[in-house]
């Protein structure tokens, strides 16, 4: 039985976060543990949940060869077709509008961060499901308009890919 194709938006600060960190980091250990995969020698094995499809807003590798890693408190700026200020924010309400989970990592933040407050909101009004990663105090982003949004707060990713595999799996 073939299931249906089912898309994680996995959101989280960006700005002032190295960009292998960013890109690489928690949003790869996400997708590793939601599949159950292994990598052996650069190569990913792996069938648990593969109707679920992550879906990161630091993809398109091609287009972010030039983009310099953005410093704490910098704004990123840049006058490429995708990756401006333009562009993200459109791209990045396209995912939330079009995904069928948000899975937000805050763990280890030291300020906040503004863009995804901003698909905190989006998702909010357009009534997606939430699953908040966050310590349990001491993190910038302990708000009620943060922690009332998510539909589910967690403190690992272990968690969260629990939640995710459940709310998007169908079965008995």
């Amino acid at each position: 039985m073939s299931l249906p194709a089912k898309t994680i938006y996995l959101a989280g600060p960006i700005s002032g976060v190295a960009y292998g960190a960013a890109r690489d980091g928690w949003r790869q250990e996400f997708d590793d543990i939601l599949h159950d995969t292994v990598t052996v020698k650069g190569v990913r094995y792996g069938q648990q949940n593969s109707h679920i499809h992550c879906i990161s807003p630091m993809r398109g590798e091609r287009l972010m060869l030039d983009s310099k890693v953005v410093e704490p408190g910098a704004e990123f700026r840049s006058d490429h077709h995708i990756e401006n200020p333009k562009g993200i924010l459109t791209r990045d309400a396209h995912d939330v509008a079009t995904c069928d989970l948000i899975v937000a990592n805050f763990l280890g933040a030291t300020r906040p961060s503004i863009g995804t407050a901003a698909e905190f909101g989006m998702a909010y009004v357009l009534r997606k499901p939430v699953v908040l990663i966050m310590e349990p105090e001491g993190n910038p982003h302990h708000h009620g308009f943060i922690t009332e949004i998510a539909c589910y707060w967690v403190h690992d990713l272990d968690k969260a890919a629990d939640i995710a595999s459940v709310l998007l799996t169908p079965g008995i």
